[in-house]
């Protein structure tokens, strides 16, 4: 324990900080360089229960601010832009990626950087 802070307490804070950061360009990114309107929350097999139901809702596919808003409601006050608790891995994807292979699932995985 260095600086005060057990060394777990301080892995979590650095890797919602990155997912953070990561979820705030992807989402610059795609409201100006892209004209996709419709998002979906992709989660891991072993996402919990929270992030599974905003999956759920959000299947069909919806827009940014309602994705934060759907991420909010359900989250509540552990809610953070797209993340809906600390240590969250789940992101905003276009609609149209889903249907590609796990495969490219990989290339979304920056918020795993820390794991």
């Amino acid at each position: 324990m260095k600086f005060g802070v057990p060394y777990n307490r301080a892995k979590t804070i650095a890797r919602t900080e990155l997912a953070h950061v990561a979820n705030l360009a992807r989402e610059v990114a795609y409201r100006t360089q892209t004209n996709v309107e419709k998002f979906v929350y992709w989660t891991e097999p072993d996402a919990c229960e929270v992030c599974k139901r905003i999956a759920q809702k959000t299947r069909y596919g919806v827009r940014l601010d309602e994705l934060k808003w759907i991420i909010k409601m359900e989250a509540g006050g552990t809610a953070r832009g797209f993340l809906s608790h600390p240590n969250c891995r789940c992101i905003p994807v276009r609609k149209n990626k889903v249907k590609r292979s796990m495969r490219d699932w990989e290339s979304f995985k920056i918020t795993r950087i820390l794991r």
